[in-house]
């Protein structure tokens, strides 16, 4: 009797050390972290003889950690015993090394390929390409204290969108006029082609206005095949449009009224390469070009067919290299020089270089004429642009001749009268 006294006395005791440590666990618990549990358990075995008082157990000894919730479990087991035996106290179980710190992967995210540049009508919008953060789930580890590390996403760095620029044909482009009878001759400057520097223009008197501020411009041309009466010292270069009636008509009576007049060169079609300018599939340029064309060679310099620089299959540089592949096999059809126009934003500027270079290379080492050319910008850009191009392009010993879009009001002219500012940087650079 006395011993199941003695083994409940035990059992209380134990039991109320067990209460106590963890009221005061409750009193230091704080909020928990997430997903961070240390779990300790704690195993004591009592044994206690028949016939004797119960010893004091001592107090477990626990290794806590701060503001970790902790669960002690006690075990009573009483065995009938003839000897007094001494209370033995198991020791808690040695804590499991903490595991190292769980690796988070780097999220890094690469920019997407920038977008293909727009044509110089339009402007595409750049978009980023999003991020998307992964999220990183935390496996629960049992017995172990989990510490999260915080996942940071790499920055991502938009490249700078160098995409090669398409240049379509402005969308106003300028047509051939009548005729009407010249009431003065121009002149060809004395020695050498004439300066490398020129004018395209639609009326001759802003033509007129500037070619007297511009001391170095030295050729003009305007589309058609009759200088419209533009009086002035500098080499008019007629061109014949298109191979319709209207083009074609009066060519061969304004090809040699120029040429007598002093003309060095003629000029083929209008960007045939575009559905919207001549419109003209290289097979059928060939054979107008040597009909209408290369009747004077050797007489003058013969140009062929004016391209953009439009990237597309079938136009810009590769139409122009269809129509030479074609031309030169054709003993009726001669070219001396190719003429090609350029037009993107200002920042591209030096793909300008590029296509002059290239357009050397499959018109077969031929000079190249730079008949139209702009970039699309602010005042400031453009004022940029022919700061830094024009010394440039008079540096290319293949380049014979260039002309800016264009002699007109809100482009080389803010006025009949007055130039804009990069007009003036144009007429004195």
């Amino acid at each position: 009797m006395y011993s199941k006294v003695a083994a409940v006395v035990a059992a209380a005791a134990l039991a109320e050390q067990a209460m106590a440590f963890n009221s005061h666990r409750h009193l230091h618990n704080i909020d928990k972290r997430a997903l961070e549990v240390d779990w300790v358990t704690v195993w004591e075995t009592v044994y206690v003889t028949a016939g004797q008082e119960p010893t004091k157990v001592a107090d477990p000894v626990v290794e806590i950690t701060s503001n970790v919730p902790t669960v002690i479990s006690t075990s009573v087991v009483v065995v009938p015993a003839t000897t007094a035996a001494p209370v033995e106290v198991a020791p808690a179980p040695a804590a499991p090394e903490p595991i190292n710190e769980a690796t988070v992967p780097h999220v890094s995210i690469a920019p997407s390929p920038a977008p293909a540049a727009p044509s110089p009508a339009e402007n595409a919008p750049v978009e980023n390409a999003p991020v998307e953060n992964t999220p990183v789930e935390n496996t629960p580890v049992e017995n172990t204290p989990v510490e999260n590390t915080p996942v940071e996403n790499a920055p991502v760095e938009n490249a700078p969108v160098e995409n090669a620029p398409v240049e379509n044909a402005p969308a106003t482009k300028p047509t051939s006029s009548a005729a009407p009878t010249p009431t003065s001759v121009p002149q060809a400057p004395s020695g050498g082609l004439f300066n490398k520097r020129g004018l395209a223009y639609n009326d001759p008197s802003l033509a007129q206005t500037f070619g007297d501020a511009c001391k170095t411009c030295g050729w003009t041309y305007n589309w058609g095949s009759s200088s419209s009466g533009l009086e002035s010292s500098m080499n008019y270069i007629p061109m014949l449009w298109g191979d319709a009636d209207m083009h074609t008509s009066h060519w061969f009576n304004d090809a040699d009224a120029a040429i007598a007049s002093g003309s060095k060169a003629v000029l083929s079609f209008n960007e045939p390469d575009i559905g919207s300018q001549a419109n003209m599939d290289p097979g059928r340029a060939a054979s107008a070009h040597a009909t209408f064309v290369s009747k004077y060679a050797g007489q003058v310099l013969v140009g062929a067919p004016a391209v953009s620089n439009s990237g597309n299959p079938g136009e810009g540089l590769d139409w122009l290299k269809s129509f030479m592949d074609i031309c030169e096999g054709q003993s009726d059809c001669h070219v001396d020089f190719c003429p090609v126009h350029w037009y993107s934003e200002a920042q591209y500027a030096d793909t300008l270089l590029t296509h002059i270079e290239k357009a050397h290379e499959v018109c077969g080492g031929r000079p190249i004429w730079l008949t139209e050319f702009a970039p699309l910008g602010s005042n400031d850009q453009i004022n940029d642009f022919m700061t830094s191009m024009i010394p440039k392009l008079d540096a290319i010993d293949y380049l014979e001749a260039y002309s800016y879009f264009m002699v007109s009001v809100g482009n080389l002219m803010t006025s009949t009268s007055q130039l804009s500012s990069f007009g003036q940087l144009y007429a004195t650079v």
